[in-house]
């Protein structure tokens, strides 16, 4: 989709909006790929969850702790998921 307008305070300016649609060949093995990192992820987490539930630990109730924990390992899940996105996006085009 492209549309196109004239700002109406300026006539030397003209405002674009273009909207884009990218498709990929590998899309199947792509969300085939993302789901298999998230469900290993959910099992894991389901895992340590269940093997820690009864240690009492003042060291691991620090909500701070987990906190950060919990951010970092978000991040480098999604900077894994960008670079499995750029990989497979090289090798299917």
């Amino acid at each position: 989709m492209f549309l196109s307008q004239t700002d109406p305070n300026d006539d030397d300016v003209e405002i674009k909006l273009i909207d884009v649609e990218l498709e990929s060949k590998g899309e199947v093995y792509w969300l085939g790929v993302l789901f298999i990192i998230n469900g290993l992820l959910l099992v894991f987490g389901a895992f340590l969850a269940w093997e820690t539930r009864k240690i009492d630990m003042k060291v691991l109730n620090d909500s701070r702790f987990i906190g950060k924990v919990s951010c970092v390992s978000k991040n480098f899940t999604a900077c894994l998921k960008c670079q499995l996105m750029i990989h497979f996006d090289e090798c299917f085009m």
